[in-house]
C-alpha cells in the first residue's frame, strides 16, 4: 500500500464512536457557514462537517492526501485544495466562518495568521494529549532522551499558552477516546507504520506486541485508550 492507503487506514482505526466528531458538532452550529479544514489529511473531519455545512474547504499541502481523498469522497460543497493554508488563505474571497485546525504542528505563525483572518468566527483546535495511555505508549517505544522529551513538551505547552493569551476560550473539553484495531496483527503493523512515518525509528515487533497484550479485548480486538483536547475559541 503507498502512503495515502496506510494514513486512511490509520484514520479508520482512531476514535471508532466518532467522539471527537460529536464534539465538534455539539457545541457548534454549522448550517449555512464555510468551514476551513487546515491539514484535512484524506478528509477524516472534513467528508461528515460537510453534511451540515454550507460549504468546506479542505486544505492540505501533502498532494498524496488530497488526490486520495479526491478519488473517495464525492460531495459538491466539499472542496479538496492541495495549498498551504496561507498560499489559500491569501487568495480565498469568502468570508470563513468556522476555521479547524485537528492534530496541528504548532506553529504560531499559523496561529497569526488564523488570528488576522478570524474576525467574528470560531477557531477550532483539538490536540492530542500526551499523557493518555495511547501518548505514553508511544513515549515508551521511542524512548525519548529526557533533553528532548522536554524540549517537545515545551514546544506543545507553548503553543496552548498562545492559544490561551491570543484568543478568547470559549469551550474547553477533554475528550476520552481510543484507538480500535480488529486483531494485534494490525495494530502491531499500524503503530510500526507511525514510528517510521512520523518519528524516523525501526520499532521493535516483539516489544510491541509484548505491550499490546494488556490493550486485548476478549473478542481478540486490540483497544488503546486516548485522550485529546478540545477548544473552542474566538477572536478577543
Amino acid at each position: 500500500m503507498g502512503y495515502a492507503q496506510d494514513f486512511a487506514k490509520d484514520c479508520d482505526y482512531y476514535d471508532p464512536n466518532r467522539k471527537e466528531l460529536n464534539c465538534i458538532l455539539r457545541n457548534s452550529k454549522f448550517k449555512g457557514k464555510i468551514i476551513a479544514d487546515i491539514g484535512s489529511g484524506i478528509g477524516r473531519l472534513s467528508y461528515p462537517l460537510s453534511r451540515y455545512a454550507k460549504r468546506v474547504y479542505a486544505i492540505d499541502s501533502d498532494k498524496r492526501l488530497i488526490n486520495y481523498a479526491n478519488k473517495i469522497f464525492k460531495k459538491n460543497n466539499l472542496i479538496l485544495i492541495n495549498k498551504k493554508f496561507e498560499d489559500f488563505i491569501k487568495r480565498n474571497k469568502e468570508k470563513i466562518d468556522i476555521f479547524l485546525l485537528s492534530w496541528p504542528w504548532y506553529s504560531k505563525r499559523l496561529l497569526r495568521i488564523i488570528k488576522h483572518n478570524l474576525d467574528n468566527g470560531e477557531f477550532i483546535v483539538i490536540i492530542n494529549d500526551d499523557n493518555s495511555e495511547f501518548g505514553k505508549l508511544y513515549n515508551k517505544l521511542i524512548n525519548w532522551k529526557e533533553t528532548k522529551k522536554r524540549k517537545r513538551e515545551k514546544i506543545k505547552q507553548d503553543f496552548i499558552l498562545s492559544l490561551k493569551r491570543e484568543f478568547l476560550v470559549k469551550k474547553f473539553k477533554k475528550i476520552s477516546l481510543s484507538y480500535l484495531y480488529p486483531n494485534k496483527r494490525e495494530a502491531i503493523n499500524n503503530i510500526l507504520w507511525n514510528l517510521k512515518t512520523w518519528f524516523n525509528i525501526n520499532g521493535n515487533r516483539s516489544q510491541i506486541s509484548n505491550i499490546l497484550e494488556k490493550y486485548r479485548r476478549r473478542d481478540a480486538k486490540i483497544e488503546i485508550p486516548e485522550k485529546v483536547i478540545y477548544f473552542k475559541l474566538k477572536k478577543k
